[in-house]
């Protein structure tokens, strides 16, 4: 699995994870509790596309690795 996949679905199970807690504050209609749901996702959205930047980098260098190994001629 490539890195930038690995991204991918650690930050989907991240919000499946969160979505039970973020349902139930934005139901409080709580002006407080809402402004924090939506920080915390803002501050996920953030960081995961953080994670997927670099994890994009370390994707092309295995695909780069994964094709000289199938040609060792090829010169990247």
């Amino acid at each position: 699995m490539l890195a930038i996949e690995q991204a991918c679905l650690r930050a989907l199970f991240e919000l499946d994870q969160l979505e039970t807690d973020w349902i139930g504050c934005i139901e409080t209609r709580d002006p407080e509790a809402v402004a924090g749901a939506y920080r915390l996702l803002g501050h996920h959205l953030e960081s995961t596309m953080r994670m997927i930047g670099i994890m994009g980098t370390a994707t092309q260098s295995q695909m780069r690795i994964a094709g000289s190994e199938v040609n060792p001629c090829n010169e990247h």
